[in-house]
C-alpha cells in the first residue's frame, strides 16, 4: 500500500516509472516532469514551422503537459479522437438527414395549402365574373 501511495504522490513531481532498465539491462536515470515537459517544447521547436506536425504539436500541447503533470492521461488519443468524431458526424448526418425530411414535408404541406388557396382565389374570381357578366346583361 505503501509503495501504491508512494507512486500516486502527487507532490512527487518524478515519472511514474522512476527508472527503467534498457535493452541491455542497465538502469536509466528517471526524468522529472519538468525535463519531460522541455524536452517536448525542445523537440517540438526542432520541427520546422511550415511542417504538419508543429502546428498539430503546439497546438496539444498545453494538454498533453497538464496529462504529464497530473500522472495520467485524461485527453483522448487521435485514435479516440477520431472515432468521436466519426460518431459525432454519423449523429450530425442523421439528424441532418430528419431536418431535410421534416422541411420537405412542411414544404409539401405549404405547397397544398397554396394550391388550395389557388383554387379557392381562381373559384372566387370566376364568380365575380360570373356575377359582373350577369349583371351587365340585364
Amino acid at each position: 500500500m505503501a509503495l501504491l501511495a508512494q507512486a500516486f504522490n502527487p507532490a512527487d513531481r518524478r515519472s511514474p516509472n522512476v527508472e527503467r532498465g534498457n535493452s541491455r539491462g542497465q538502469s536509466t536515470p528517471f526524468m522529472t516532469k519538468a525535463q519531460e515537459i522541455a524536452k517536448l517544447e525542445e523537440f517540438i521547436k526542432s520541427i520546422p514551422r511550415d511542417s504538419y506536425l508543429r502546428p498539430w504539436l503546439e497546438d496539444v500541447l498545453p494538454q498533453v503537459r497538464a496529462d504529464i503533470l497530473n500522472d495520467f492521461c485524461v485527453s483522448p488519443s487521435v485514435t479516440e479522437t477520431r472515432q468521436r468524431a466519426e460518431v459525432i458526424l454519423a449523429e450530425a448526418r442523421q439528424q441532418a438527414a430528419e431536418i431535410v425530411a421534416q422541411a420537405q414535408k412542411n414544404a409539401e404541406g405549404v405547397m397544398t395549402l397554396a394550391r388550395q388557396r389557388y383554387q379557392q382565389s381562381i373559384g372566387s374570381a370566376r364568380s365575380a365574373l360570373h356575377q359582373a357578366e350577369r349583371a351587365l346583361d340585364v
